[in-house]
């Protein structure tokens, strides 16, 4: 049987268990190209940020003794928005599954900035576009109107992230990431929840760079606020574990590791109400419509102080996160292979 060639990279800030990439180990015996710039990541960001692209966008070049075998095949590239280029002019008589995981807006923007450039990297009429949100195949359709589009949602790893049976010690918010993550709206609830309880603990997980723009929240809460970065993936499901609430204040979203990772450790959330948002967590979490602070500060300290509500969202969020097993991902994906032979 043909095997699909999986081509893909590992952003920096993903370990193992963290990153999309991990699908792979779900998809049985396939062609895996992997072109993670590892090297590159250990170089300050300044020269990192420049070269990486670059990276990317010549890896390419890999697939191009597959590209020119007579036989059909079928090329996934997980990662489309950041790796694929050329194929379009190479595939010929070959497929091509473009896995998509930025939302329309950005795609929109991308593509056009890329033809600017004279790069072609708009979809073609018979290649497969997935998405990671059913919810918004609809606007997905106006920016790529002739192509077939297919909802495959990300995935977690529910035997690594898990529910801790041990007690929480004290009340603690978690949020997770950098990307699209509204960090303006995040200080604020912070200051208006402290104010009124001095007991709870504020955890972020994300990048220096990120951490650095919020630093003077910290030095003015540094019994409060607690900021992390470069974790392993058990350090990070621990987190995860401690934590009493996953608080996720957004810009935008399609799939969110931070949102899948929470549900499978059992936490209850508080968000941002979008479309992608509720169809990932359900009743998992209190989505909140206004993007003001007072809303979420309400709505984490009602949530905190109901007990039983929380221990059923917490049961919902590992039982939707089930759902989303990277085991159940990849049949997704075989089965979409299947189709192409």
């Amino acid at each position: 049987m043909m095997k699909a060639i999986m081509y893909y990279f590992s952003f920096k800030h993903h370990g193992k268990y963290s990153s999309y990439s991990h699908l792979v180990d779900y998809l049985g015996d396939q062609i895996t190209i992997d072109i993670s710039p590892r090297l590159l990541y250990k170089l300050p960001n300044r020269i990192g940020n420049h070269l990486i692209p670059i990276w990317l966008k010549y890896s390419e070049y890999r697939l191009w003794p597959y590209y020119h075998r007579k036989q059909k095949q079928i090329f996934h590239y997980m990662y489309a928005e950041n790796s694929f280029f050329r194929g379009k002019n190479w595939k010929k008589q070959h497929k091509l599954i473009l896995s998509y995981h930025q939302p329309p807006s950005f795609l929109a923007n991308l593509f056009e900035r890329n033809e600017k450039k004279n790069i072609l990297t708009r979809p073609e009429k018979n290649d497969i576009v997935v998405v990671l949100s059913k919810s918004l195949i609809e606007e997905y359709k106006k920016l790529i109107p002739n192509n077939e589009i297919v909802s495959i949602p990300h995935g977690v790893d529910i035997d690594f992230f898990y529910p801790s049976k041990c007690p929480k010690l004290n009340q603690r918010i978690l949020t997770v990431g950098n990307w699209l993550r509204d960090y303006d709206i995040w200080g604020q609830v912070v200051k208006q929840i402290l104010v009124v309880r001095k007991d709870i603990v504020f955890d972020v997980i994300a990048n220096p760079a990120t951490l650095n723009k919020l630093i003077a929240i910290k030095d003015k809460y540094p019994k409060n606020v607690n900021f992390l970065s470069n974790l392993s993936d058990t350090e990070l499901c621990k987190y995860y574990q401690l934590a009493t609430i996953l608080f996720l204040p957004l810009k935008d979203s399609v799939a969110n590791n931070a949102l899948l990772e929470g549900m499978a450790c059992g936490l209850p959330i508080v968000i941002t109400n979008l479309p992608a948002t509720r169809e990932y967590a359900g009743e998992a979490a209190l989505f909140i419509n206004n993007q003001s602070p007072d809303f979420y500060a309400d709505s984490l300290l009602s949530l905190l102080d109901n007990q039983s509500l929380m221990e059923k969202m917490s049961t919902k969020a590992r039982s939707k996160a089930l759902l989303y097993s990277w085991e159940l991902i990849g049949n997704q994906f075989k089965n979409l292979y299947s189709t192409q032979l």
